[in-house]
C-alpha cells in the first residue's frame, strides 16, 4: 500500500487497485502457510485468452481452484471462470470456492464461498502417539497468533467493523 501512496483505511476503500491488493494478501497468506509448515509453493493461476482463475493449489493430482475477490456480496459470475476450468479438467479439480470480502459462508467442495476472516489456517500439527491425535505444538500456535495479528492490522487498513471481533490472545509459550 505504501509503493501505492495508500496512507490511510478511507483511501483503499475506494483505490482502483483494491481488488488486485485483496487478492495479494491471500495468496500471500496461503505461501506463508505452506512455507512454514515446511512445504514447497503449490500455488499457481489459470489464464487464457478469455478466462482466468486466480489460485490453483495443487495437491498430488487434485486441484483446488480459489478466486479471489474484494467484493462484499458475492455474485453468481465469480464461479464462471472455475466452472470452466472443471469442464476443461474433469475430476481432477475436486474443490472450486470463492474468497471474497462478505459475511457469509458457505462450505461446499463445489462452488463455495469462504469469508475470508473464516478462513481456518491449517497448522502444521505435532503426532502424539500413534493413534492419530495430534495438538498444535507451541511454534504453531505463536504462527497463529503472529497471522491472526497481520489480519488485524490490515481490516484496520480497511477500516473494517470485523477488526474487533478479531481479539488476538497473548501466547503462553
Amino acid at each position: 500500500c505504501h509503493l501505492l501512496g495508500i496512507e490511510k483505511p478511507q483511501q483503499l476503500q475506494t483505490h482502483p487497485l483494491r481488488g488486485e491488493i485483496f487478492e495479494n494478501m491471500v495468496v500471500s497468506e496461503m505461501l506463508k502457510q505452506r512455507f512454514n509448515r515446511g512445504e514447497s509453493n503449490n500455488l499457481f493461476f489459470y489464464w487464457d485468452k478469455s478466462r482466468e482463475v486466480d489460485i490453483l493449489s495443487l495437491n498430488g493430482n487434485e486441484i483446488k481452484a480459489y478466486e479471489v475477490k474484494s467484493a462484499k456480496i458475492i455474485n453468481q459470475d465469480f464461479f464462471a471462470n472455475m466452472n470452466a476450468l472443471r469442464t476443461l479438467l474433469g475430476d481432477d479439480v475436486k474443490s472450486t470456492q470463492v474468497i471474497y470480502d462478505g459475511t457469509d459462508t458457505l462450505p461446499s467442495s463445489n462452488n463455495g464461498v469462504i469469508n475470508f476472516r473464516k478462513i481456518v489456517w491449517d497448522f502444521h500439527p505435532q503426532e502424539v502417539g500413534n493413534r492419530g491425535r495430534s495438538r498444535h505444538c507451541g511454534s504453531c500456535e505463536k504462527l497463529a497468533l503472529r497471522l491472526k495479528e497481520a489480519l488485524i492490522r490490515f481490516l484496520v487498513l480497511l477500516d473494517s467493523p470485523y477488526r474487533h471481533s478479531l481479539i488476538a490472545q497473548p501466547c503462553e509459550d
